[in-house]
């Protein structure tokens, strides 16, 4: 399935959320192990991953052909904010409605609004 969407955002800001391809192996890369070091809620720390760059290339080779799953990323400004997954756990009968879920959003990257005080 592939997707390409530009989402403008208040202020005027704007950001495209499209499929993550074999080319975006290494800034698929930088971006897991920069938004693994910003927080420890994360599956794994960012030194437990030994996935080279042509790896990564593959895995995202094999999701694009995959009718099972996809893989996103969000760029600003043709940076990697953001990184979301979703693929079948299985397919047998009792485990086809499951699913594995990821998101990564690079928390320095992005412009927040602050909260209002109280």
């Amino acid at each position: 399935m592939e997707f390409r969407r530009i989402v403008t955002l208040k202020g005027g800001r704007s950001y495209c959320l499209r499929n993550r391809t074999a080319a975006d192996g290494q800034a698929a890369l930088a971006n897991f192990k920069l938004t693994h070091e910003q927080t420890d809620f994360l599956l794994s720390y960012p030194d437990e991953s030994d996935k080279t760059p042509e790896q990564e290339a593959q895995f995202l080779q094999d999701m694009a052909d995959s009718v099972n799953g996809i893989e996103l990323l969000a760029e600003v400004g043709g940076a990697v904010v953001g990184m979301v997954g979703i693929s079948a756990v299985g397919t047998r009968e009792k485990v086809r409605h499951r699913a594995k879920f990821g998101v990564t959003v690079d928390t320095f990257g992005v412009d927040y609004p602050q909260p209002e005080k109280l």
